[in-house]
């Protein structure tokens, strides 16, 4: 029971499943990035999070983490013509 107590409120975090693109801390459970992350390439990641307490009698529980990347202008503006025909309709009324 001794070690029960010893280690009662302490928590290790894990993934339950390995993602290339995020990493977690098992001690404080802080989720960070791997690599840049690209809105066009993925929008969204869902990922379980897997904690246990370190008693000898250990409870555990999982989360779904849903990650909504947000988009960022990254991309320059580009023009693929140097020149736009543009026809203007117009109605001439006199006063």
């Amino acid at each position: 029971m001794a070690s029960y107590c010893l280690f009662l409120g302490e928590l290790l975090y894990s993934l339950s499943s390995a993602s290339p693109d995020f990493s977690l801390d098992p001690n404080t459970g802080i989720i960070t990035t791997s690599k840049v992350l690209d809105r066009e390439a993925v929008s969204s990641y869902t990922v379980t999070v897997f904690a246990a307490d370190k008693s000898a009698l250990p409870l555990s529980a999982t989360a779904l983490l849903q990650i909504n990347v947000l988009d960022m202008n990254d991309n320059d503006p580009r023009v693929d013509s140097t020149t736009i025909n543009v026809q203007v309709c117009y109605r001439y009324q006199s006063i």
